[in-house]
């Protein structure tokens, strides 16, 4: 899924993420870390900042999500994803890139999420934000320090929270 920075009103937002969470079967620890923690730090915090709610599903191949975020950039809050029931390790990798999710042997990726049993699941915020200078690149490669895609099926389904 590509699309451009669009930011929106957090109530907007906030119901995405509900929906995701409950349609992926999110644990109780991930909702709460959502939609209490997080919801709450971002309106007390940060003045309830415009959002945006950027989902991806099936992750294998680099897909960018956010090209050109602007000369302002922009700052990840936080990243939610779920592996695929299968016993294929994945490692989701995430990038500050307009085009790609890293180089080869794991160079150039900003962060790198393994989800190594079936519906692994993993919730990351990040505080006071990760900041994204050029765009944000996903990809699921067969290993941390690899380039080999992740196989249909086998890559993870989720969401990452930009403002």
């Amino acid at each position: 899924m590509t699309v451009a920075k669009s930011l929106e009103g957090a109530n907007l937002v906030w119901q995405r993420v509900n929906k995701a969470l409950w349609a992926t079967s999110g644990s109780p620890v991930e909702k709460a870390a959502f939609l209490r923690t997080l919801k709450n730090w971002l309106a007390t915090q940060k003045g309830n900042p415009r959002l945006q709610f950027l989902s991806f599903s099936n992750v294998t191949t680099d897909a960018v999500t956010v090209p050109e975020v602007s000369a302002s950039g922009c700052t990840i809050y936080a990243i939610f994803a779920k592996k695929q029931n299968t016993a294929t390790d994945a490692y989701l990798k995430i990038n500050d890139s307009a085009t790609l999710a890293g180089g080869a042997n794991g160079a150039n990726v900003t962060i790198t999420i393994p989800l190594l049993v079936g519906n692994d699941e993993v919730a990351m915020i990040f505080q006071p934000g990760l900041i994204m200078a050029t765009g944000v690149v996903v990809a699921s490669e067969t290993t941390a320090a690899g380039g080999t895609d992740t196989t249909t099926g086998d890559g993870p389904n989720g969401f990452m929270i930009i403002g």
